[in-house]
């Protein structure tokens, strides 16, 4: 074995594997716990907004249609998916690891190389600070060239925007300036690691991974693949929460209804979802492959084993009441069976369905309080009585 292939190395490179070293950040995550991180960015993006609006008294009460505190985009942005996408990166990183780690035990030793090779290089494409650069030079040109445009005068936010002379609060530049870009900088840097992800699944479909097609799971073992993108069903999660609040604003102050925004939803739900899941589609070929050629060996061998059964116990001329009593031979049959059902079961698509309808429920959560715009808590709790009780 050589030394790229010792265990202990490829042991090593997974347990250094971190989401925690990316990106301009990355010194001061390491030297930080996840909450801190999460806390300091939050308070970066939202206190000096809350500040500024209770300086130019538009915190309770403004000359637009929405004060500080009726907000909730800003508040849902700053103090929910801002420290989400920080709080994240810690499990991400274990589920990461234990991924790698399961897909080593499932590859040959002289397919080892290529697993490390393929750590390696994902832990160097999220490490990289010139992505950080390139996206904050993006986001400020855009804002000036675009500046005319991002005035906000259709928020209808007097705190960020003095509607009587168009003039930017102080509040607005801030939030033009920095609040956002740090807003934009964390979604582009969380995309990035998604394509990441896809990336490494796009090589290892090419390695020579043991389907085991016996296994319960149906799904030749690669149950564990699916863990990945349940995770990234939390990232998707803050933005549902932008997407949900961005509905309500509209219900509440311009005047759209909440059956508008039906289809929407469910499309906006079922695409991402279905779009965080895809990418397993690669291990189809393998799958089926694998599923083909095992109902083939299989079948024969419960085929030869049934028939010495059958020769052993139904077709001989003479036997003891008692022969077959204490035999394990009628247990091989059960048993045989039981390992062939998973092989005929055994389905092409790669996906845990089950972990793919939580991950469709996580993403639906912040659609839930939309229900409130159209109904009260006492005519829900009317609805649900009558639909229970009839």
């Amino acid at each position: 074995m050589s030394q790229n292939q010792d265990p202990k190395n490829i042991d090593q490179l997974i347990r250094e594997f971190s989401f925690l070293k990316s990106g301009v950040m990355s010194k001061f995550a390491m030297t930080s716990k996840a909450w801190q991180k999460a806390l300091l960015i939050s308070l970066v993006t939202w206190l000096p907004l809350a500040i500024a609006s209770l300086v130019t008294n538009e915190f309770f009460y403004t000359s637009g249609e929405i004060t500080f505190v009726k907000d909730f985009e800003i508040h849902v942005r700053f103090l929910f998916v801002v420290p989400l996408f920080a709080l994240l990166q810690e499990p991400m990183t274990n589920y990461f690891r234990a991924f790698f780690k399961t897909t080593q035990g499932r590859l040959d030793p002289d397919s080892w190389p290529d697993l490390a090779d393929l750590i390696k290089k994902g832990q160097r494409m999220i490490s990289m600070i010139w992505p950080d650069i390139l996206i904050v030079i993006m986001v400020y040109t855009l804002a000036i060239l675009n500046w005319d445009d991002a005035k906000l005068v259709d928020t209808g936010k007097g705190y960020l925007i003095d509607l009587e002379t168009g003039d930017i609060r102080f509040a607005g530049y801030y939030y033009l300036l920095v609040s956002f870009p740090i807003f934009q900088l964390l979604i582009v840097r969380w995309l990035g690691r998604w394509f990441m992800w896809v990336y490494s699944l796009v090589k290892l479909s090419k390695l020579p991974i043991r389907i085991d097609v016996a296994n319960v799971d149906l799904i030749g073992g690669l149950t564990y693949l699916s863990f990945i993108p349940f995770m990234f069903s939390f990232i998707f999660l803050g933005f549902s929460a932008v997407v949900s609040v961005n509905f309500g604003l509209e219900i509440a102050y311009h005047g759209a209804k909440l059956s508008d925004y039906y289809f929407h939803t469910i499309a906006y739900i079922l695409i991402i979802t279905s779009l965080l899941y895809s990418p397993l589609l690669l291990f189809m070929p393998k799958l089926s492959k694998s599923r083909f050629k095992a109902i083939h060996r299989m079948g024969n061998f419960v085929s030869d084993h049934n028939r010495a059964f059958e020769n052993k116990w139904i077709n001989q001329d003479q036997q003891k009441d008692d022969d077959i009593l204490g035999s394990a031979d009628p247990s091989s049959m059960a048993d045989l069976g039981g390992s062939y059902d998973p092989v005929l079961n055994m389905k092409a698509i790669p996906i845990n369905y089950r972990i793919f309808v939580t991950s469709c429920g996580i993403i639906f959560l912040p659609f839930i309080p939309l229900i409130f715009t159209k109904y009260s808590l006492q005519q829900l709790i009317e609805i649900l009585s009558k639909a229970v009780m009839g």
